[in-house]
């Protein structure tokens, strides 16, 4: 075991328990809920499934929560983390979002077919592995993944039976119909007495279900928990539960797949992936090696922890599904881009300047997306809706298709740059010269013009209309105060958050503000230099507290609006400052254990921060940009895209200092702490002087 020894699968799947914070480190504010909602199941890198203990907990359908959006003392759903079985593909880290899968639970039991609801005892994971002890029964239960199935195993003294409801879909149904959907268009079927399959429509997506079990007996099918005769249902009646269930006599194995395109490719699937348990679990960790070994570093053990956990959970989303596309049919299909509007700061950065074919096949998926509504979605879920969270930004996969074209990824750029144009006439007041509805999409859309003009110039293209539009960030600017006008409805944050984002012509915007010192003067401010510690919110409903709180702060990486703020001092000539809060936000806002991360994993948005962060390495999406900052390692050493190694290393290392004297790239000094992703991708040292 290498690298992959240190990754803890429960990072971040509780409450937060951070170190009390000190310094200005003491005066951010926590605007989100104060939780990671990750989850510890068993999972591959980007993979399609993934298996573990389902409570109907907000929001991944594991842990206790009901759902919340801010605050420290968030309702528990039960007071002890409880299992009714084991769901697939989970959500990972992220807020609300309006669909939470949880597919096909899958729960052993002793005695007649009923629900169950057990202490969750002696859990245990790895990754690829995960498993867990009901307290009741005593049954222990474990799962591992391929890509596209789940393997169950379950430790059964005596006769028993194995139940699959095919008609969850979300969360507890307590919380009421936006945490759960109604299973439409459903047929179940008994093919043999060892196969289960069904049909169940979900958000208007057909799934496909099949699974086998070697050592049942007798196979049959239920409603509302009552068996009924025949080997085929069809539901109607969409409030009611149905599924079906294996009848064991002992130890026994179930495989189980999710197709979205047929029985029989989910049985083809299944038939595929026909190893053995503990083979399978044997090449799950394997291939978590080989992908968290793409960044090997040199720290203390606590670091390492904390560095490859966080490593850990970037890796899970997107995830995928290529060649099962309900969109455009065969191709590659990279779903789960949930949260693409915290996605794109640093994960999709991330994982482009690691993973060449995953990178290729997320760009791929915009291809084709774009092909198909003429525009690039902020959210890819499975949902038949493309208009999901479109609230939330405007334009920003442009932003990445810009950061895979600097990082050397292969793509059909023309074809996206044309659909960019279209992409960019569905807001016509803005294409007009106009203004966006919100202040932060206007920002989103000029600075996804000024990358495709970038695009189009290399591709030897006419860059408008982009060019004419990318500096129509300047109206979104109070020249009054230096920040971001007030006339408009800011989400996950407040004009402040969204005001130090970092622009293509920051040289000008820091003018706007009154020059580097006044613009030093405002970072100041959001930073809490010379403030009073702050109360963090305490109940889980909080808003009017957050609104009327009289302040206006960093985030303390509780969410990801502001992540790349500490950058923005750069441009004042203050890295000094950049290190500081970079040196205070690991100290205190990331830790080791179930409660280490500061807020909402959303997708990897923080995890991946933190990667970054301790790297001392940091992209500014749709530019060819990297920003220089502290490094939380001694050494590193980066396995890129292209095939290329790009080595860090610390001279003088200590955790505790912040003093950077200069760095060195390839033998030449850095200036202003700056360099191009495109030189980071031709590898070779950086090299930090304390």
């Amino acid at each position: 075991m290498g690298v992959s020894k240190y990754v803890n699968v429960f990072h971040g799947c509780g409450n937060i328990d951070l170190p009390k914070p000190e310094g200005i480190a003491a005066t951010w504010y926590f605007l989100k809920a104060q939780c990671g909602n990750t989850f510890p199941h068993a999972a591959l890198p980007f993979g399609k499934m993934t298996c573990g203990t389902y409570s109907g907990g907000y929001t991944t359908g594991y842990g206790e929560n009901i759902p919340n959006s801010c605050g420290q003392r968030i309702p528990k759903l039960r007071e002890k983390r409880m299992v009714r079985g084991f769901s697939h593909l989970h959500q990972s880290g992220t807020g609300a979002i309006g669909m939470y899968y949880n597919f096909a639970v899958t729960t052993p039991m002793y005695g007649t077919l009923r629900p169950v609801e057990e202490e969750a005892q002696d859990e245990a994971g790895r990754p690829g592995y995960y498993a867990v002890t009901y307290g009741d029964s005593g049954i222990r239960a474990e799962a591992t993944v391929r890509r596209s199935t789940a393997f169950h195993r379950y430790s059964i003294d005596g006769e028993g039976l194995v139940s699959i409801d095919f008609s969850n879909d979300g969360l507890d149904r307590s919380f009421g119909s936006a945490y759960y959907g109604l299973a439409k268009d459903a047929w179940i079927s008994r093919l043999s007495a060892t196969e289960l399959a069904a049909q169940v429509t979900m958000h208007g997506v057909p799934m496909y279900f099949y699974a086998v079990c070697p050592e049942s007996t007798e196979a049959f099918l239920w409603e509302d928990y009552a068996q009924i005769g025949g080997d085929r249902l069809t539901e109607t009646e969409t409030e009611k539960r149905f599924g079906g269930a294996f009848c064991v006599a002992g130890d026994c194995n179930v495989r189980l797949t999710i197709s979205l395109v047929s029985i029989e490719h989910a049985r083809k699937l299944a038939e595929n992936d026909g190893d053995d348990f503990d083979a399978v679990r044997a090449q799950a960790e394997q291939t978590w090696e080989k992908y968290l070994s793409a960044v090997e570093i040199e720290a203390d053990e606590r670091t390492k922890g904390i560095f490859y956990s966080n490593l850990y959970h970037s890796l899970i989303k997107p995830c995928d599904f290529s060649g099962e596309s309900f969109h455009y049919g065969e191709g590659a299909f990279m779903c789960d881009l949930a949260t693409m509007w915290d996605m794109y700061k640093t994960q999709l950065p991330l994982v482009f300047t690691l993973y060449r074919s995953e990178s290729e096949r997320i760009l791929e998926t915009f291809t084709r997306l774009g092909k198909k509504y003429d525009r690039l979605p902020v959210n890819v879920t499975l949902t038949s809706s493309m208009n999901v969270e479109n609230q939330q930004a405007r334009m920003i996969m442009e932003h990445s298709v810009a950061d895979g074209y600097f990082r050397g990824i292969s793509a059909d750029y023309r074809a996206l740059l044309d659909t960019a144009r279209r992409d960019l006439a569905t807001s016509p007041e803005f294409a007009s010269g106009g203004r966006a509805e919100r202040w932060t999409h206007h920002l989103d859309m000029a600075e996804a013009c000024s990358a495709m003009a970038e695009l189009a110039q290399a591709f030897g293209e006419d860059p408008e209309p982009f060019r004419s539009l990318e500096g129509a960030w300047r109206q979104a600017f109070d020249s009054e105060t230096g920040l971001l006008r007030t006339d408009s409805v800011y989400y996950e944050g407040d004009f402040w958050n969204y005001s130090f984002r970092l622009l293509r012509h920051m040289d000008e915007r820091i003018e706007l503000a009154g020059g580097k010192e006044k613009f030093a003067e405002l970072l100041d401010s959001f930073f809490g230099y010379g403030a009073e510690p702050v109360d963090q919110p305490v109940e889980h409903n909080c808003w009017e507290h957050i609104e009327r709180r009289g302040f206006h702060r960093f985030e303390g990486y509780n969410n990801e609006p502001d992540m790349e703020t500490p950058y923005a001092y750069l441009w004042a000539g203050r890295a000094d400052r950049t290190r500081e809060i970079l040196h205070l936000g690991r100290k205190y806002m990331f830790c080791e254990g179930e409660g280490g991360l500061p807020g909402n994993n959303d997708s990897g948005g923080l995890s991946s921060c933190y990667v970054w962060n301790a790297l001392g390495i940091f992209p500014v999406s749709g530019q060819d940009l990297m920003m220089l900052g502290l490094p939380a390692v001694e050494r590193a050493v980066l396995r890129l895209s292209n095939g290329r190694k790009l080595r860090i290393s610390v001279r003088n290392f200590d955790p505790e200092r912040t003093d950077v004297r200069r760095v060195i790239f390839n033998g030449r000094e850095v200036e202003s702490n700056m360099m191009t992703a495109t030189e980071m991708m031709q590898g070779g040292e950086i090299a930090f002087e304390m």
